[in-house]
């Protein structure tokens, strides 16, 4: 692999494909300095730098954004993010959503959460290397049966299916994320409180 922020593709001893790395790269630092320019700065984060260094690229352009913008790009930056945990990423998403998250831009069914109760129940969907390791995610859900199926997506290729769940106070809720249906509660860690692995989650069954 040529691993690198803006180029992020598959290495071949063809060289054919590192001209076309290359002309990448160049491009997309065009790219970069047109929307530095304009002060677009979401365009740069979500779409110009590869997705392991997007969170890394949202701290560079921060100190340049405005509260507003800089709320409403990480929520779309969490949202676009699949595997938290790459890159250091999960430890920058601990320390920015507490200190940068808009409540507008990140309960988005106000009316909704308004009528969850203020202490609630709330599921991962993981593996069992989470479950061992004690160092849990951010992402959570109301739903049971979607963090079955999350474990069941991470089980193909990252070990055991498991299913955590734990009960957390409104208060210390940072995000209510219902675009997917997936009904995502996002918490820091230390905020969960009597977190355990649901027994009897096996790979290739869930309801």
């Amino acid at each position: 692999m040529i691993k690198h922020p803006l180029v992020n593709i598959t290495y071949s001893l063809d060289p054919r494909v590192v001209t076309q790395a290359n002309k990448m790269l160049a491009y997309k630092r065009e790219l970069i300095a047109e929307h530095e320019g304009k002060g677009e700065y979401d365009d740069i984060i979500l779409y110009v730098f590869e997705r392991p260094w997007r969170v890394e690229a949202f701290e560079r352009y921060q100190p340049l954004m405005t509260a507003a913008q800089a709320s409403e790009i990480l929520a779309e930056l969490w949202s676009d993010t699949e595997r938290v945990w790459c890159n250091g990423n999960r430890e920058r998403f601990m320390r920015l959503i507490p200190k940068v998250a808009i409540r507008k831009h990140w309960i988005e069914d106000e009316e909704e959460f308004n009528k969850l109760p203020k202490r609630m129940r709330v599921y991962r969907g993981t593996t069992d290397a989470e479950t061992e390791s004690g160092e849990y995610g951010l992402s959570w859900t109301l739903d049971r049966e979607k963090a079955e199926w999350f474990s069941q997506r991470y089980a193909a290729d990252q070990g055991a299916p498991a299913v955590l769940t734990a009960t957390v106070f409104k208060r210390r809720v940072l995000g209510y994320l219902t675009g997917l249906e997936e009904s995502e509660i996002v918490v820091l860690p230390e905020h969960l409180n009597a977190v355990q692995e649901i027994k009897g989650i096996e790979k290739g069954q869930h309801s």
